[in-house]
C-alpha cells in the first residue's frame, strides 16, 4: 500500500501530542519516585533487618502499589 503524498494532516495532532505529553511527565514523575524508593531500600538493607522491620515488611506492598499506579496511569491518561 502506497501511502498519500502529501500526507493528510491530523486535525487532532496536537490534542493528542499534549495528551502524550502528560502521559510521559506523569511516568516520569513515577520512575523518578520509584528511583528513590529502590535507593532508600538498598541503604536499608546494608544495616540489620531488625533495625528496618516495618520497611522491609512494606516494601513489596509499597512497590506493589506503585507499579499497579503506574499501570493505572498508563491506562487511563
Amino acid at each position: 500500500m502506497i501511502p498519500e503524498f502529501p500526507p493528510t494532516p491530523d486535525p487532532n495532532l496536537d490534542e493528542r501530542v499534549a495528551e502524550l505529553e502528560i502521559k510521559l511527565r506523569r511516568a516520569c514523575k513515577v520512575i523518578v519516585h520509584l528511583q528513590k524508593r529502590v535507593a532508600h531500600l538498598e541503604q536499608g538493607q546494608s544495616q540489620p533487618a531488625s533495625a528496618h522491620p516495618i520497611s522491609s515488611k512494606n516494601s513489596p506492598h509499597h512497590s506493589g502499589g506503585h507499579s499497579k499506579t503506574l499501570a493505572q496511569q498508563v491506562r487511563s491518561a
